[in-house]
């Protein structure tokens, strides 16, 4: 249920979400669980800001556990999305999202807008945060699009540890689509790597972060599938596939290497 009004949008939903440029998979949101409710407000179509046009989607939503596991606390989550096209590079946008999971027993109304708390992790001990920023960036006259997303899990405690250890809890993606017209045949090749293992030195005294996962029962699930992507914690993969595209349709093939649970 939906309602638009002067370029604004709301409404209610059980739908999937998928945040961010990635094709295969995204760092914080892909269809690879299943829907769950949420209300959610932010721009119709993207807004003319006079230095490029912009978008923002926030959303409030609620998890259910899987009934496979004893403490069955549902969990309240919330996100927010903003990207921007600069006016003066076609094709070029980039963005930032974040996502925090609470307790649902434990909402407050001041706990509505965690997305606008600071980066330091003084500010929300006991909830699980991610987030990351991205780009994607399209080139029309040569068929080709470029995007990339890079984040972090759980935020750091001060300021120092974003400058000495500015890959610590971090996964990206990186991938590209090219598409080739020939005639009526149109040939399209996708490259994707996904990277969430996190390398450690064996000198190190912080403890080894592995994505989506959580103390306190906020693990990143939904009726214990994964919200966000397919690979799960700890997991690698490189994508490569190539569709041809004719006026009898789609023949396509792929081929995939993941690597899981790594840590």
């Amino acid at each position: 249920l939906r309602v638009d009004a002067w370029n604004v949008g709301a409404g209610v939903s059980t739908e999937n979400l998928w945040l961010g440029p990635g094709i295969r998979n995204s760092l914080l949101m892909t269809n690879a669980g299943p829907g769950f409710p949420h209300a959610f407000v932010g721009t119709s179509k993207p807004a003319d800001i006079w230095i490029g046009k912009a978008e923002v989607y926030l959303f409030w939503g609620r998890l259910e556990r899987t009934r496979y596991f004893e403490q069955r606390g549902a969990g309240f989550l919330s996100g927010l999305v903003f990207d921007y096209t600069p006016r003066w590079v076609p094709g070029l946008t980039v963005g930032a999202q974040r996502v925090f999971v609470q307790r649902w027993g434990d909402f407050t109304v001041h706990k509505l807008l965690p997305v606008s708390q600071g980066v330091s992790q003084l500010n929300n001990q006991l909830d699980n945060q991610l987030a990351s920023l991205f780009f994607r960036w399209a080139f029309p006259e040569s068929g080709l699009r470029l995007h990339a997303e890079w984040g972090r899990d759980d935020a750091e405690w001060n300021l120092g540890n974003y400058v000495n250890e500015p890959d610590h809890t971090q996964a990206y993606v990186l991938g590209l689509e090219k598409l080739w017209v020939d005639g009526p045949r149109w040939i399209r090749l996708q490259a994707e790597l996904t990277h969430l293992q996190e390398q450690r030195p064996l000198a190190n005294r912080r403890r080894i972060p592995v994505w989506y996962t959580h103390i306190n029962d906020l693990g990143y699930t939904n009726d214990g599938q994964m919200l966000g992507a397919s690979i799960g914690p700890g997991g690698d993969a490189q994508y490569v596939g190539v569709d041809v595209f004719e006026r009898w349709g789609r023949l396509g093939a792929f081929v995939e290497r993941i690597r899981r649970n790594d840590e």
